[in-house]
């Protein structure tokens, strides 16, 4: 409709500066007629254009530069996943200890391997390093603050998390009950409790009453 009304307009206006071009030639103004007579078309051409927002791409933020450098300071890379049911940070690497200095904890909290990402060994790995940390800090009278504590006790839920999710399902299927084995095999915690070996969970009280083998999605590969 808009495209009908525009083409409408132009004829209109080509039409009234036309017929006034002959007058103006009439009086030696053809040239400057005609110009206006362009003007005014791609005048109306130019407004019926839809313009497209020209997208900049946004400068990072002071939070952001000095992340990262921390990042690369501490050696730690910030691993995501969408849903943690494919780990991607692996036993045989830690994340370093929190800093003495309690000004530099809320940086090195930020640039840690997320729990949700880890396979059990090194999710089991990390806190237990955390424990032997907390030890090291008490010795030392270095105190705690709210971002070593934070990462101490995420990764001890994560895995009682986990622990709980096999749990579930093994009682499910101890029982026969399908509907319930596919409703808890369909939980986050427990895809990801099953996405690597769950030998390192017993050191945690996870007691199995089927055969780990049998656990939809299990992984015992991964460590």
């Amino acid at each position: 409709m808009m495209k009908k009304k525009s083409i409408l307009a132009i004829g209109l206006i080509a039409a009234l500066l036309f017929a006034l071009t002959g007058e103006a030639e009439a009086f030696g103004w053809g040239d400057i007629a005609g110009k206006a007579t362009d003007k005014a078309i791609g005048s109306v051409l130019g407004s019926s254009a839809k313009k497209k927002p020209v997208k900049q791409s946004q400068p990072k933020s002071e939070k952001q530069k000095k992340s990262e450098c921390e990042a690369e300071k501490y050696g730690v890379k910030r691993l995501e996943s969408p849903d943690g049911t494919k780990p991607t940070a692996f036993a045989g690497t830690l994340d370093p200890w929190p800093p003495d200095e309690l000004s530099a904890r809320p940086d090195w909290f930020d640039n840690r391997t997320q729990p949700w990402t880890m396979t059990n060994a090194r999710l089991v790995a990390e806190y237990e390093s955390m424990i032997q940390w907390r030890a090291y800090s008490e010795q030392n009278g270095l105190g705690t603050i709210e971002p070593d504590e934070i990462r101490y006790t995420e990764l001890m839920d994560e895995i009682h998390a986990r622990v709980r999710a096999i749990e579930r399902y093994c009682d499910a299927a101890e029982y026969g009950d399908y509907q319930s084995m596919h409703s808890r095999a369909s939980m986050r915690d427990y895809q990801r409790a099953v996405a690597s070996n769950i030998d390192p969970l017993r050191d945690y009280d996870l007691e199995l009453c089927v055969p780990a083998n049998t656990l939809p999605g299990y992984h015992p590969e991964r460590n």
